[in-house]
């Protein structure tokens, strides 16, 4: 059997999304750093859990200018080579 290293960041909630991306990116940089090759993000890991921001922050499920998640993860997944789960992102 192969044998990996996982690594589960759970982020604290900021009312910007530009902050919650940043956490992000500095979780996902020092798990990767230190050997995960896959990572997870918890649900809704980008947006506050209430109903006005779900819907602020939602985004299209599709790489597009309009989803900054996505191209985030697709971004730094690659950069440190892991697998990057994002838990759940908010549509519209």
């Amino acid at each position: 059997m192969n044998k990996f290293k996982m690594a589960v960041c759970q982020l604290k909630q900021y009312y910007q999304k530009e902050e919650i991306i940043r956490k992000a990116e500095k979780s996902i940089n020092e798990a990767a750093k230190n050997g995960a090759q896959v990572i997870v993000l918890g649900e809704c890991w980008n947006a506050l859990y209430t109903k006005k921001y779900l819907n602020l922050h939602a985004e299209l499920a599709e790489e597009d200018k309009d989803s900054h998640s996505y191209t985030f993860m697709k971004r730094i997944a690659k950069q440190n080579g892991v697998y990057l789960f994002g838990g759940s992102i908010p549509e519209r």
